[in-house]
């Protein structure tokens, strides 16, 4: 990570999700927020089928991607984990066979920013594509 101040988080406990986890990195590092001021955290509950590695290649491109590791092996322990590691302001829970939209991070970064200090999280919509 660069010395900016990370603004956002945006975590995701995976494991085995080689077939999809491509498609999901490729969606959080095309967005339109400052690539300096939000990470992606992949919490990885030791995969077997090369998502770990795909994950990896993804590190070495991309400066505010970390693998993290989830010993436990489980989503919950993943989603812990996640929340301990990141270093945003706002942290953002995610699945690693997800696919956001290119205005996904801002957009909950702004509903957070301007929400009542009440207010703890916002939600978003979520949609199967017609192929799936």
């Amino acid at each position: 990570m660069s010395n900016e101040k990370t603004i956002a988080s945006v975590f995701m406990p995976v494991k085995d999700e080689a077939d999809f986890i491509e498609e999901s990195l490729d969606s959080l590092v095309n967005q339109d927020f400052p690539d300096e001021k939000y990470e992606v955290l992949v919490v990885d509950g030791k995969s077997e089928d090369g998502t770990r590695e795909i994950v990896e290649g993804y590190t070495e491109d991309y400066d505010n991607i970390r693998l993290v590791e989830n010993s436990e092996e489980n989503v919950s322990a993943g989603r812990r984990i996640g929340v301990e590691e990141s270093e945003g302001d706002y942290v953002i829970a995610f699945s690693g066979h997800s696919y956001a939209d290119e205005d996904f991070v801002r957009k909950l970064v702004e509903r957070l920013k301007d929400a009542d200090e009440e207010i703890a999280g916002v939600g978003c919509r979520h949609e199967t594509p017609e192929e799936d």
